[in-house]
């Protein structure tokens, strides 16, 4: 190893904790915001916005979802399926118009 690598990778290793401190606290920054797509209420899209991410304790989000929405959104869980179906309420009219 020449002098020159020597003192370069000593620089580099001084410098490095300053870099590494810097990106570690733009990371940060960003796991605290979440981009979204912001849509008006007749469905047009007024395009992604940055906004700050909710956080919550488990029973905060217990006490503000009902048991069904907190299944579905923080145990990803799934709604039944075919519950419409099953009752005969849409599928008797999908059978009726796929006749006609």
């Amino acid at each position: 190893m020449n002098r020159r690598s020597f003192l370069s990778a000593g620089a580099a290793m001084t410098l490095s904790p300053v870099v590494f401190h810097d990106e570690l606290k733009r990371l940060a920054a960003a796991a605290m915001t979440v981009r979204i797509v912001q849509f008006a209420a007749n469905g047009r899209s007024l395009g992604v916005k940055a906004v700050e991410k909710i956080r919550k304790t488990e029973d905060e989000w217990r006490k503000q979802l009902s048991p069904e929405q907190y299944g579905v959104t923080r145990l990803k869980g799934t709604e039944r399926a075919f519950t419409e179906l099953e009752v005969g309420g849409s599928w008797g009219k999908l059978e009726s118009a796929l006749k006609s």
